[in-house]
């Protein structure tokens, strides 16, 4: 794929210019260790590179295995929290392929990288697991949202994927950094919320605006 060239080109320029060491960010997705949508194969695809790459030139390579990775972001970039802020807004609806008991880690950003930065400070190579421990259902998510929105009625449809989150998975990682999250969902999801909502609010005020330049000027 093309995720996986552009991996190998980095390899390449990091073993010409000496690098000591690599950092792979990945999905805890691909602990589970079963065929995965093409996303996740892809992730594994460049864990596996990178690994046997570093093996090869003698590089350190350190991946990161994480949920999923929220903050006050620009949007599109932002990502499924973002997408879902979206959809409840404006439409009312979200559709999912998971049950809603499935449950998910949310790492903030801030976080993330408090933790990423411990395994480097004290040298950490191979494979890590970061989550929270605290992981929430997309039922919980999904009507947090909505009440945030202010949507009186939201249609919610869900799949009938499982996908159940392990908190004991990042026990590893505490122990050996000292890493614990700063933020968790059940704190900071509501401010996380209004900022795209403040986000989504201006941009409709601002497609207002433009289409009544438009009609004037067509008058």
């Amino acid at each position: 794929s093309g995720a996986v060239e552009t991996i190998m080109e980095l390899l390449r320029a990091a073993a010409s210019l000496s690098v000591k060491k690599i950092v792979y960010l990945s999905s805890n997705e691909v602990t589970e260790g079963i065929l995965l949508n093409p996303a996740f194969e892809s992730l594994r695809a460049g864990e596996r590179l990178c690994q046997s790459v570093c093996e090869t030139v003698q590089m350190d390579c350190l991946i990161v295995r994480t949920g999923i990775v929220y903050g006050m972001g620009k949007y599109p970039e932002a990502g499924f929290l973002a997408q879902a802020v979206k959809h409840i807004y404006e439409n009312g609806q979200v559709h999912t392929d998971f049950s809603s008991f499935s449950s998910f880690d949310l790492v903030y950003g801030s976080d993330f990288a408090d933790a990423v930065e411990r395994l480097l400070v004290i040298g950490e190579s191979g494979v890590h697991t970061l989550t929270t421990g605290y992981p929430i259902t997309l039922n919980e998510l999904y009507h947090t949202i909505a009440e945030h929105t202010k949507q009186n009625t939201v249609n919610i449809q869900y799949g009938s994927k499982e996908h159940i989150e392990h908190p004991e998975d990042g026990k590893l990682l505490k122990r050996r950094t000292g890493w614990l999250p700063f933020y968790l969902p059940a704190d900071i999801l509501p401010d996380v919320i209004s900022h795209y909502i403040q986000i989504f609010s201006e941009q409709d005020h601002t497609e207002k605006k433009k289409k009544q330049k438009e009609h004037i000027f067509l008058k």
